[in-house]
């Protein structure tokens, strides 16, 4: 990380440096809510804080702003979701369609994937999002103890054991009947 390098070179942390670094983090580990949240990374917040950055104007403007496209295609995302009869997987996808009339890109998805993942007893959340005709971009997040780096890096793809993707070929309903089954393997594993 940079803020590690920056260190290791005895080098200083500017307010701007600062403000790059806190946006990772705070990025990264989804507002401190995710798996990879350590005591390191709060004490780089917390000297990235103590160098005059404002902390709420940067927090507001990664998770509190959107655009009335943004909002509409949540909407629609959301009236997809599916749960598995187990409770254990939810998903969600995006057309090129949607995107078209909601006048949005692919970059109005972030974090939309946390929604199905909130759900009580769900274990995968897995997005599904339209690249191109015929090719999803899949993002896969888990809650416990399954590894879906494992299953994205089964369809070329990589990521960390909670968060990891990958691109499929293939229709919606083909991509995800692959995903699905992989993702349904290694619960039964558990």
């Amino acid at each position: 990380m940079i803020y590690d390098l920056i260190h290791a070179m005895n080098g200083t942390i500017t307010p701007e440096i600062a403000t790059a670094i806190y946006t990772t983090v705070i990025t990264e580990t989804g507002s401190f809510h995710y798996s990879n949240t350590t005591p390191k990374m709060f004490k780089i917040a917390s000297e990235c804080a103590e160098k005059g950055i404002d902390v709420n104007l940067i927090a507001c403007g990664i998770f509190d702003t959107s655009s009335k496209g943004r909002l509409t295609l949540l909407a629609k995302v959301l009236e997809t979701l599916e749960v598995s009869k187990e409770g254990k997987v939810a998903t969600v996808f995006v057309t090129g369609d949607m995107f078209k009339k909601t006048e949005t890109t692919a970059e109005d998805t972030e974090n939309f994937i946390s929604f199905p993942r909130s759900i009580n007893g769900v274990e995968v959340a897995i997005l599904f999002r339209e690249n191109n005709p015929k090719e999803y971009k899949v993002s896969l997040r888990a809650q416990k103890d399954l590894d879906v780096s494992e299953i994205a890096e089964s369809f070329g793809g990589g990521g960390h054991k909670k968060a990891a993707g990958c691109t499929i070929q293939g229709t919606l309903s083909e991509v995800k009947e692959k995903v699905l089954q992989a993702v349904g393997k290694r619960i039964k594993h558990l």
